[in-house]
C-alpha cells in the first residue's frame, strides 16, 4: 500500500462521507439524470452499481472470494436507497471489524490485506459521488488527502495492473505528476470543480510520482526526468487520470511536451 497514505480509520472516514454524500443524492436527487463519464448510466444506475460494488468489495474481504455475483437492484427510489444504505452500512462496519491488516482477496499485490479495501472502496465511492453530482450540476472538490492516495493508487497499482493484463501496452513516453500545496483564496477556483483550499501558499517541494514505461523498475522512481511533467491540486489530478476532466480546464500546468503528456493521458491508465 501507499508508505504515507492516510492511515486505515482516515480512509474508512473518507468513505463514510462519501457514502453519506451519495445516499443524499439517491434521495434527492434526480435519477433519470445521464452520468457523463458512464454514458450510458443516469444516477439510479450508479446507485445500483455503486451497490454492487460495495457487496462485492465485502465479500471479498470478508469471504475471501473473489467471483461474488450480485443482482442489480430496484430503480425506484425508495428501494434503491435503502438497499444502497444496507450495503453500505454492511462494508462499512467490516472493513472497521476487520482492521487494516486482516488477510484477504484483493487483485492488488502481496501483501493482500484489508486495507487494499479501505482505499480502493473510499476512492471509487469517492469518484461516483463526484459523478452524481455532476449530473445535478454540482462539481464539488474531491478531499485532497484522499485524492493524493488515489493519484499513488492509479501510479502504484492500477496503471502498472493495466499493462500486466494486456490492455494496454507500455507507455510512448513519461510524465510526471506533481501535486503541489493549497493555494490562496485570491488564486479563484481550479479546474472541475476544485475550489482552493486556502492555507500557506509558500513554495514547497512537489508531491511527485511518475508514468512510464510499464510502471515499473527505474524509469518509474519518483525523481527520474521525464518528457512532461503535470503539476496541480490532487483533486484535479485524480480527476484527469481517471478521465473526467480533459488538460485544457486551465488549472493544471503542463511542462515538456505536450504530444507525450496527452498521448499518455489517453491511454486506458485505469480499467
Amino acid at each position: 500500500m501507499e508508505p504515507d497514505g492516510p492511515p486505515h480509520s482516515d480512509r474508512l472516514r473518507h468513505l463514510e462521507a462519501a457514502m453519506e454524500g451519495f445516499v443524499s443524492l439517491l434521495g434527492d436527487g434526480d435519477l433519470e439524470a445521464g452520468i457523463a463519464a458512464c454514458p450510458d448510466w443516469n444516477l439510479a444506475d450508479l446507485g445500483r452499481h455503486l451497490d454492487q460494488v460495495h457487496r462485492w468489495a465485502r465479500a471479498a474481504a470478508v469471504e475471501g472470494v473473489s467471483d461474488h455475483l450480485v443482482p442489480w437492484g430496484s430503480s425506484e427510489r425508495g428501494p434503491l436507497v435503502a438497499r444502497y444504505r444496507e450495503a453500505a452500512d454492511e462494508l462499512l462496519a467490516a472493513l472497521r471489524e476487520l482492521g487494516a491488516t486482516t488477510p484477504c482477496w484483493t487483485f492488488g499485490p502481496r501483501p493482500q490485506l484489508t486495507e487494499f479495501w479501505a482505499r480502493r472502496q473510499a476512492l471509487e465511492t469517492a469518484i461516483h459521488l463526484w459523478d452524481a453530482q455532476d449530473s445535478q450540476g454540482v462539481r464539488a472538490p474531491v478531499d485532497e488527502e484522499l485524492a493524493r492516495d488515489g493519484v499513488a493508487e492509479v501510479v502504484d497499482l492500477f496503471f502498472p495492473r493495466q499493462v500486466r493484463l494486456g490492455r494496454i501496452p507500455p507507455l510512448p513516453g513519461s510524465v510526471a505528476l506533481e501535486i503541489t500545496s493549497p493555494r490562496s483564496p485570491g488564486d479563484g477556483p481550479l479546474p472541475c470543480g476544485d475550489p482552493s483550499l486556502g492555507g500557506d501558499t509558500a513554495p514547497r517541494t512537489p508531491w511527485r510520482r511518475v508514468l512510464a514505461g510499464d510502471g515499473t523498475g527505474a524509469a518509474s522512481a519518483g525523481d527520474v526526468e521525464t518528457d512532461a511533467t503535470l503539476r496541480g491540486s490532487a483533486g484535479a489530478l485524480l480527476l484527469l487520470l481517471w478521465k473526467r476532466c480533459d488538460l485544457d480546464g486551465g488549472g493544471i500546468e503542463l511542462f515538456g511536451d505536450a504530444d507525450t503528456a496527452r498521448a499518455v493521458l489517453s491511454a486506458a491508465l485505469t480499467p
